[in-house]
């Protein structure tokens, strides 16, 4: 007998609260098991927006030496 047989089985002798409780931790096991999917991470660098002066990409060393400063903060 699988053990899926046996849940049925088992539930067929549970009073209705019983059968309340125990549907509620279905519920939070099947939401478990759905969050857990992880993402990539090229997918989640992809996320990341940086705003910043439109030469930050060519003097970054300056701006990180403080040589230059963004008139707005870097994020």
């Amino acid at each position: 007998m699988t053990t899926k047989q046996l849940v049925l089985r088992a539930l067929d002798q549970l009073e209705e609260t019983d059968l309340e409780k125990l549907y509620e931790i279905i519920k939070t096991l099947v939401k478990g098991k759905k969050s857990t999917k992880k993402t990539s991470l090229l997918k989640s660098l992809s996320q990341i927006k940086i705003e910043a002066p439109s030469d930050f990409a060519e003097n970054h060393d300056a701006y990180l030496n403080g040589e230059k400063h963004a008139k707005t903060p870097v994020r």
